[in-house]
């Protein structure tokens, strides 16, 4: 089976972002589908290190940081 999932806009689904919990929720779940047969197909920031079929980056980090100039807080 095929599974789309995707991923957090705000941070690339690694190891060193662990203090995201939905972050980690999404690169485990990508792990788990795939250790059990599917073609997983994850959409999400420019890095990934979930173990997936196919990644497809879709924002990057340099117009995501554009975007959030104005905003008070740093991702």
């Amino acid at each position: 089976m095929r599974v789309h999932v995707a991923g957090l806009p705000h941070l690339d689904t690694v190891r060193a972002n662990a203090a995201c919990a939905y972050t980690q929720k999404v690169r485990r779940l990508c792990d788990m589908l795939t250790m059990r047969g599917h073609d997983v197909i994850l959409y999400g920031r420019a890095v990934n290190e979930a173990d997936v079929a196919e990644f497809v980056p879709c924002v990057d980090p340099d117009e995501f940081r554009r975007l959030q100039a104005n905003r008070k807080f740093e991702y």
